[in-house]
Parts: C-alpha cells; sequence; structure tokens
C-alpha cells in the first residue's frame, strides 16, 4: 500500500522496469475506485482526479512515475481513504514490471500519517 498525504496534493507511483533494459516496454495504466466494504473509498472527483495513460520505457530506462492529484477537503475532516492504480497491457508480452500490477493508495491526513510514523517507532 502507498500512503498519499492530503495535504502534499498529489502521490507519484513509481513504475520499475525489472529484468533488463533492452528495447522499448510499454504499460497501460488507470485510476479506479475500490470496492472496500469499510466505506473507505475515496471517490473520483471528490477525493482525488482520475488519470490514465500509457507508459513507455525507452532502452535503458528502468523507472516511469504516475502522478495522480489529491483533492483537499475542508481542514480538520480526518481521511482515510483508498483507490487503486491498476498497469495493463504490458507490451512485449514478456516484460517485467513492478511486482504488483494492482497499487492500493491510502489517502491520509498529516495528522493520521504522523500518527501512524510514531506508533512505528
Amino acid at each position: 500500500m502507498i500512503k498519499a498525504i492530503a495535504s502534499e496534493k498529489k502521490v507519484d507511483i513509481v513504475v520499475t522496469r525489472r529484468n533488463g533494459s533492452d528495447g522499448i516496454v510499454t504499460v497501460d495504466y488507470t485510476t479506479e475506485v475500490l470496492n472496500d466494504e469499510g466505506g473507505h473509498n475515496a471517490k473520483i472527483d471528490v477525493d482525488f482526479l482520475p488519470n490514465s495513460g500509457t507508459l513507455q520505457f525507452e532502452k535503458g530506462e528502468t523507472e516511469k512515475t504516475i502522478t495522480v492529484e489529491i483533492l483537499l477537503k475542508d481542514e480538520g475532516i480526518e481521511r482515510d481513504e483508498t483507490f487503486g492504480v491498476v498497469l495493463s497491457n504490458i507490451s512485449p508480452a514478456g516484460a517485467k514490471l513492478s511486482k504488483k500490477c494492482n497499487q492500493v493508495i491510502n489517502i491520509v491526513t498529516d495528522s493520521e500519517a504522523k500518527r501512524k510514523q510514531e506508533a512505528l517507532a
């Protein structure tokens, strides 16, 4: 799971090319609303802006970044919402990218993120 601090207004998802960097590799990506029965679903155009496209790794490139804009809410509102980023249509077929084709992004308030970090310390 990737943490997105709401006040930073964006989250960067790094996609890594594995097993070499010869030739060109492409992959499609899209954001999606998750079906979380706990009610922590981030909503498109309320919590984040949808994003989709195609990443193209040129010969020698091993990392690309997908940026998703996080929308601000009224100050004082605690946030704990999730959405997904899905990778698909990797070409050529044998190319290897990040370990997961589905990434879960968790939007949190600064105070919540700080508490969670303190709990881990």
